[in-house]
């Protein structure tokens, strides 16, 4: 990776991370990798990571209440 793959990779890590706040089972590798593999394109990236993602459930009081 040339110094501009490295500055285009430290400016894109945040965005993608940002989009992902809501799902679990990734590393920092994880979307490194990825974007490597779309050349640095967000949509194609997310697509390929939220595809193989866990999404995080939030669940209100009331609902964990009636699970006991």
């Amino acid at each position: 990776m040339n110094s501009e793959d490295e500055e285009k990779m430290d400016e894109m890590l945040p965005l993608v991370k940002a989009e992902l706040k809501d799902y679990t089972g990734y590393t920092d590798k994880d979307i490194t990798d990825s974007l490597w593999n779309n050349y640095f394109e967000l949509e194609p990236t997310l697509k390929e990571l939220k595809s193989e993602l866990l999404i995080i459930t939030i669940k209100c009081p009331d609902q964990l209440t009636n699970m006991v």
